[in-house]
């Protein structure tokens, strides 16, 4: 048996896909794992420094994902009709923002933002496919960690009021 770290070593066809889907599962995982727990820092353009990593880490995931997805062993793909479906919503959406008139920049914020959530949904979703279950668990687990942290850094750290009972909620809706 050989190994890929000594000198001359080479890894036979199934070796390398094997090592190639763990970088892009781990770069997958930590991407997503990252998002969530940056995006509760404040709005995502509150800090240049946040804005810059949170784009990053969102192209990333893109990037990654579909690329994991599209060196699928089994030939597995995505319905070319959804694909179609989501691209015609994604044309129509642009066109409402850059054919109405007026200032442009908020709508065009808002439309990329929200093309670039559409597009990592939808890279994730191919991905996930072949993941397994345990990486899955894994990943729900870790996010549903970091919700706890944020949770109670912000029960801690409250000044005034606490978040869950803030100014800023419903008093007749609990999740807002």
């Amino acid at each position: 048996m050989a190994f890929a770290s000594w000198p001359g070593a080479t890894l036979s066809p199934v070796q390398e896909s094997a090592h190639w889907e763990r970088r892009i599962s781990w770069v997958v995982f930590g991407a997503i794992t990252a998002l969530a727990a940056i995006t509760p820092l404040g709005q995502e353009a509150t800090h240049p420094l946040i804005l810059v990593l949170y784009r990053a880490l969102l192209m990333t995931l893109i990037v990654a994902a579909l690329w994991g997805a599209t060196r699928s062993a089994d030939g597995r793909r995505v319905c070319p009709y959804f694909l179609g479906a989501a691209g015609l919503l994604g044309a129509l959406l642009a066109l409402s923002v850059w054919l109405e008139p007026g200032s442009r920049f908020e709508g065009t914020y808002v439309f990329y933002k929200n093309a670039l959530y559409g597009a990592a949904f939808l890279a994730v979703a191919a991905y996930s496919r072949r993941r397994t279950l345990q990486w899955k668990q894994a990943l729900l687990i870790v996010g549903a960690a970091i919700g706890v942290v944020h949770l109670a850094a912000a029960l801690i750290f409250a000044r005034g009021s606490t978040p869950l009972f803030g100014p800023f909620t419903n008093p007749n809706y609990f999740a807002s």
